[in-house]
C-alpha cells in the first residue's frame, strides 16, 4: 500500500481525532498515527486489519450479479407459494443455500450482510436463517446455470410450473444429467 503525504496528513488528522474520541482504543490509534506520520509503508497493513484486501472486495458488476441472485431466488420463492401442483418440482434445489464458506467468501459476507442487514434486511425470504450461508460448495456455478434459464423465462416474477422444473434441472450439473 502507498500513502502520499497528504493522505498521510488526512490519515494523521482523523486518528488523532479517533484516539481522543475512543479513549479505550487509545494505544492503537497512536501506534498507527506514528506508522502513518513517518511513512512506515511495511507496517501500513497492521493499521488496516479490519479493512478487506482490493481482491477481496465486492466490485460493482460482482453486487449486482449476487443482487440478480437474490432477485431469482425471490421469484422463485413467490412462485411456489402460488403453485398448487409441485409435484415433479424438486423445491429443495430450488432454495437458496448461501455461497461456499471456503471458496466463495467474499460472495458469503456480502450476501449474509444484504440478507439479514442492508437497509434492515433485505430477501429475507430466501435464506430462513443464518445457518444456512456456507451450506453450499460452488455455489456460484449452480446460480449462474439457474440465472440462465430464470433469464429467459416469459415472466421472470411469476414463473410456471414448467419453468421452476427447469430451473430445477439446471441446479444439476450437465455431466449428471
Amino acid at each position: 500500500m502507498k500513502l502520499n503525504r497528504t493522505e498521510r496528513w488526512m490519515l494523521s488528522n482523523q486518528l488523532q481525532i479517533l484516539s481522543i474520541i475512543d479513549p479505550e482504543q487509545r494505544d492503537s490509534y497512536e501506534q498507527a498515527l506514528i506508522i502513518v506520520e513517518n511513512g512506515y509503508e511495511n507496517l501500513y497493513s497492521n493499521c488496516a486489519q479490519h479493512i478487506l484486501a482490493d481482491e477481496e472486495t465486492i466490485t460493482y458488476e460482482e453486487g449486482k450479479h449476487i443482487v440478480d441472485i437474490f432477485s431469482m431466488f425471490w421469484a422463485i420463492y413467490r412462485s411456489l407459494e402460488k403453485i398448487e401442483d409441485k409435484t415433479e418440482i424438486n423445491v429443495n434445489n430450488l432454495r437458496f443455500h448461501g455461497f461456499d464458506h471456503n471458496l466463495e467468501t467474499k460472495y458469503m459476507n456480502f450476501a449474509k450482510f444484504f440478507i439479514t442487514k442492508y437497509e434492515g434486511g433485505r430477501y429475507k425470504e430466501i435464506s430462513p436463517g443464518i445457518d444456512h450461508f456456507g451450506d453450499q460448495s460452488h455455489a456460484l456455478e449452480v446460480y449462474e446455470r439457474m440465472l440462465d434459464v430464470w433469464n429467459n423465462c416469459n415472466d421472470k416474477n411469476k414463473l410456471t410450473k414448467d419453468e421452476l422444473i427447469q430451473l430445477g434441472i439446471a441446479t444439476i450439473h450437465p455431466n449428471n444429467r
